[in-house]
């Protein structure tokens, strides 16, 4: 269920906070209703439910109570996601979430994850949000502008979010003292060049990975406080879904999973791993 190629999108999608003043197209807006449904239908390796919704501005949020502080400009939908409170909510939002947005990137919509900058009470009282969910990201979805506003501009030097860290820095083998090279990945290259275009807040890119064979660990390089969740577990989830869906595309079988005993790291928390099938 992924309609899209996910090296190429990995590629092109940036977060997008100005948007053309129209409204979605029914046929777009029906493309996305759907894709959603197949998403709450599908199983995932992280347990919790993922619910996501999509809002018009004005019909079913109100554009004065968003609080999106001047981040985002012009968009007249958005997007709602909540889950579960359980082990794996942040990763399976973060998994979940992403195939949508890269769903969305497909169909020539722009999206950008909001965490912080986003009025949740408005979004929460639209979704009917429970005691037994939390409600981590919402998104505007749109046309994109042909030219950005000032603060998006400010905000993506800020963030250098056109930066990614090198190879080596985020995939190791064996060890947490032997950087992973392209060469030594192999087949797993191409995959892991997906994992490291991927988004994350503050463009931190938390993820870092162990390669054990033929299997691959998770781990958070926390950077960001807590502050009622963990954003970079959301963060860890965006990364196993890149993964995920690269190594479908190469025809690799393996799934995401938790494993009884992984490797520990000193400064890093395990998430998840990759086990090859």
């Amino acid at each position: 269920m992924t309609d899209y190629n996910i090296n190429e999108f990995a590629k092109i999608r940036k977060s997008v906070r100005t948007y053309i003043e129209k409204p979605l197209t029914q046929q777009d807006r029906k493309k996305l209703n759907d894709y959603i449904t197949g998403l709450s239908e599908q199983e995932h390796p992280f347990g919790a439910r993922v619910r996501i919704s999509l809002f018009d501005v004005d019909k079913e949020i109100s554009s004065k109570d968003l609080g999106t502080y001047g981040v985002i400009k012009g968009a007249k939908s958005y997007l709602g996601v909540a889950v579960t409170k359980q082990k794996g909510a942040e990763e399976a939002v973060g998994y979940v979430f992403e195939k949508l947005v890269l769903y969305a990137a497909s169909l020539g919509l722009g999206t950008c994850w909001l965490g912080g900058t986003f009025n949740r009470g408005e979004f929460a009282r639209a979704m009917e949000i429970t005691e037994n969910e939390l409600f981590p990201i919402a998104s505007p979805v749109g046309y994109i502008a042909p030219k950005n506003h000032a603060v998006d501009k400010i905000m993506r030097k800020a963030i250098k979010a056109d930066f990614r860290k090198a190879f080596e820095e985020i995939f190791f083998e064996n060890d947490f003292g032997t950087p992973l090279s392209e060469e030594r990945a192999g087949e797993y290259a191409d995959i892991l060049e997906a994992v490291r275009l991927a988004p994350s807040a503050k463009n931190a890119q938390p993820w870092r990975i162990l390669k054990s064979g033929d299997s691959f660990h998770f781990f958070e390089k926390k950077s960001i406080p807590s502050s009622g969740y963990d954003i970079q577990r959301l963060d860890i989830g965006i990364a196993g879904c890149h993964f995920e869906l690269a190594a479908r595309e190469k025809g690799i079988g393996g799934k995401l999973a938790y494993v009884d005993t992984p490797p520990e790291e000193k400064g890093l928390i395990y998430v998840f791993s990759w086990v090859s099938e």
